[in-house]
C-alpha cells in the first residue's frame, strides 16, 4: 500500500471519529436536556399534584360543611312542616269541633221551633221525628201536619162541622178535644188508620186533618199507636233525644252564633263604609286623567304614535331585508346556471 493510500485512509479515521465524538456530544447534549426537562415537569407536576391534592382537600372540607348545613336545613323544613301539620290538624280539628257545636245549635233550635208551632213537647217530638224517619217521613212534612193538626183541632172546637166531621171519623168527639193533647190525638189516628183499608177517604181525611203532609204521613199512621210508642222508646235507649236543657243550651249557642253571623256581616259593611271615600277619590282622580285633553291623555297618544312609528320602521326594515334576500337568492341561481353550462361546455 502506498504512502497516499495511507495518508487518505488515516485522513478518512480521523474523520469519522470526529463525526462521531460530535454525534456522541450532541446527543449527550439532548439526553442531557430531556433529563432537565423530565425534572422540571417532575418538578411542576409534583408541585401541581400537591396542590391539586390540597384543592381537593379544602373542596371536601367545604362539601362536608356544605352537607351539614344542608341537613340541619333539611332537619329544620322537617320541623317546620312538622309543626305545620300539627296547625293543620288542631285547625281541622277546631273546625270539626265548631260544626259538631254549630249542628247541635240548629238541631236544638229546630225541635224548639217545632215544639212551640205544634204544641208538643220536645222530648216526645224528638221521639216522633225518629217514627217519622223511620216510614221514610221528612220532619219537615211531620212539622207542618202536627201544626196542621192541631189547628184543626181548635177550629173543632170552635164549632167548625167539617172539622168536627173528620175528627168524628177517627173516633175522637170534639168535646173531647179539650182535654187531650195532640200526641195523643195522633196515637188515636194511628190506631183508626191502621184498621182502615187504604183509599180516597182516608186520604181525604188525613189532608183534612193534616193539610198537605197528610198523604205523606199515612205510612207512618198506618201502623198503629203501638208502633209509635215502640219508636219513641227507642229513640230514648238510642240516646236519640235531648233533654230540656240540652235543648235551651243548644237555642242559646244558635241565636250566639246568628248574632255573631250578624255582627261580622255588619263589620264588612262598616269597612266598606270607610274605604268609600277613598276608593270614589282614586276613582274621581282617575276619571280626570282620562278625560281628553288631559296630561295622561297626552302621555298615552305619545305612545301611541311611538308604537305606530316603531311599527312602521319594523315594516321598512323587513322589506329591505327581503329585497336582500331576493338579490342573494337571484344571484345564487345565476351562479349555478353559469356553473352548469361550463360543466356542459355550454358557452352560448
Amino acid at each position: 500500500m502506498s504512502d497516499d493510500v495511507k495518508v487518505k485512509i488515516g485522513a478518512d479515521t480521523q474523520q469519522v471519529k470526529e463525526s462521531v465524538a460530535a454525534l456522541q456530544s450532541d446527543m449527550n447534549s439532548r439526553f442531557a436536556h430531556i433529563n432537565s426537562t423530565l425534572k422540571e415537569f417532575s418538578a411542576k407536576t409534583s408541585e401541581s399534584m400537591t396542590k391539586a391534592s390540597e384543592s381537593m382537600r379544602e373542596h371536601f372540607e367545604k362539601m362536608h360543611e356544605s352537607a351539614e348545613g344542608f341537613v340541619q336545613s333539611m332537619a329544620k323544613i322537617k320541623n317546620f312542616f312538622a309543626l305545620l301539620g300539627e296547625v293543620a290538624v288542631a285547625g281541622y280539628a277546631g273546625e270539626k269541633l265548631l260544626d259538631m257545636a254549630k249542628e247541635a245549635g240548629e238541631y236544638g233550635d229546630q225541635i224548639e221551633r217545632a215544639s212551640k208551632k205544634t204544641g208538643i213537647a220536645t222530648d216526645e217530638l224528638q221521639g216522633l221525628k225518629y217514627a217519622a224517619a223511620m216510614s221514610d217521613v221528612s220532619f219537615q212534612s211531620l212539622q207542618m201536619g202536627l201544626a196542621r193538626l192541631s189547628r184543626s183541632m181548635m177550629s173543632a172546637q170552635e164549632g167548625s162541622k167539617q172539622a168536627e166531621q173528620a175528627f168524628a171519623a177517627i173516633g175522637v168527639q170534639a168535646n173531647e178535644l179539650k182535654s187531650i193533647k195532640v200526641e195523643d190525638v195522633l196515637a188515636r189516628m194511628a190506631d183508626t188508620f191502621s184498621q182502615t183499608q187504604d183509599g180516597a177517604a182516608k186520604t181525604a181525611i188525613a189532608m183534612q186533618l193534616f193539610g198537605r203532609a197528610g198523604a205523606e204521613m199515612i205510612p207512618m199512621l198506618d201502623k198503629g199507636a203501638g208502633n209509635l210508642r215502640e219508636l219513641t222508646a227507642e229513640a230514648q235507649r238510642l240516646g236519640l233525644v235531648l233533654d230540656e236543657g240540652a235543648i235551651s243550651q243548644s237555642v242559646e249557642f244558635a241565636d250566639t252564633m246568628k248574632r255573631l253571623h250578624a255582627q261580622t256581616k255588619m263589620l264588612g259593611v262598616r269597612i266598606g263604609e270607610f274605604l268609600i271615600p277613598a276608593i270614589q277619590a282614586i276613582s274621581n282622580a282617575m276619571s280626570n286623567a282620562l278625560t281628553p285633553g288631559t296630561a295622561l291623555n297626552g302621555v298615552l297618544k305619545f305612545i301611541g304614535a311611538t308604537v305606530e312609528a316603531l311599527v312602521s320602521e319594523f315594516r321598512a326594515f323587513y322589506d329591505v331585508i327581503q329585497l336582500l334576500a331576493d338579490s342573494l337568492v337571484g344571484t345564487i341561481i345565476t351562479a349555478f346556471r353559469a356553473a352548469n353550462k361550463a360543466m356542459h361546455f355550454d358557452f352560448s
